[in-house]
């Protein structure tokens, strides 16, 4: 019993202890200023969200299931929303840091892509006992979900004017590839001249179908972990002295293919950005720079 008071006395000097240290340097870190101690200029610190839309573009080959299929130059619509947090390497004006920030982006993204191509097949027709060219679409749509982390520096050259690269780390959580087939050629003429209608049998004998899914799959060989290398440019609207919006544009060079499943199957991406933060720092200056 007498121990468990002691341990309790102590525990009570203990945080007393910090209460009385802590307390006049939190007091102080807030850089009030008066007339006798005019405050040290704190760093602007920002907190917000971003979102971003713009358009996804393969580079290199995809391959299917399939072995003479082959998908390249494919795009789709892209998005990016997230939240940031950025701060100011150095408040002082008079030094270069002054126009720099870091910070980082926690964002989710999608890297869908779809991709197509056409190829004429000779198909064998059992009831006319002939041989005749078809042509085929094949399209290929791949959906991809990341969730990733992009460090960066912004350089304000300018209040209203900024520079930005970052690197962005992102983790393929979500994938699907979807290989559909498709028939264009939808009636032929035979060496008789007779016209016959073309489509693709399936079990319902009286059901007509044009196409049909080949594949169905997560992406073969991914790789989870995608870099890359991410400049925007943009400009700084302030609604007030603590709050502002930053439209910009961003393009993302991937470094790290897709899957290797491919050749040199990489996505790239651009996006049209608005982002929107508040300045969490009270600022003591008198002037601003424009």
């Amino acid at each position: 019993m007498y121990q468990n008071i002691k341990k309790i006395k102590l525990l009570i000097f203990g945080i007393s202890f910090l209460i009385t240290v802590i307390s006049p340097t939190v007091i102080f870190s807030q850089s009030f200023a008066s007339p006798l101690f005019p405050g040290v200029e704190e760093r602007n610190k920002y907190i917000g969200g971003m979102s971003g839309l713009g358009q996804n573009m393969q580079n290199g080959i995809a391959f299917v299931g399939c072995d003479s299929c082959y998908f390249a130059n494919g795009v789709d619509f892209g998005y990016t929303v997230g939240v940031i947090y950025e701060e100011q390497l150095s408040a002082n004006e008079k030094s270069i840091f002054n126009y720099l920030n870091f910070g980082g982006l926690l964002h989710f993204s999608n890297r869908d892509i779809i991709s197509t191509f056409r190829e004429i097949e000779s198909v064998y027709f059992t009831e006319y006992e002939i041989t005749l060219p078809l042509m085929f679409r094949h399209t290929k749509r791949s959906s991809i979900s990341t969730v990733g982390l992009m460090p960066f520096i912004r350089w304000t050259p300018q209040k209203y004017f900024f520079m930005k690269v970052g690197f962005d780390f992102s983790y393929i959580y979500s994938n699907n590839i979807k290989h559909e087939k498709e028939l264009l050629d939808r009636r032929k003429t035979l060496p008789n001249g007779e016209i016959i209608n073309v489509y693709i049998p399936v079990a319902n004998p009286n059901r007509r179908t044009y196409s049909h899914t080949v594949q169905d799959s997560e992406v073969r060989d991914l790789n989870n972990l995608q870099i890359s290398f991410v400049p925007s440019i943009g400009a700084n609207i302030y609604w007030t002295e603590k709050f502002l919006m930053s439209p910009g544009f961003s393009y993302h060079k991937s470094l790290r293919s897709i899957s290797e499943f491919g050749e040199n199957f990489r996505i790239d991406a651009w996006r049209i950005n608005l982002e929107f933060k508040y300045n969490l720092t009270t600022s003591n200056k008198i002037y601003t720079r424009r």
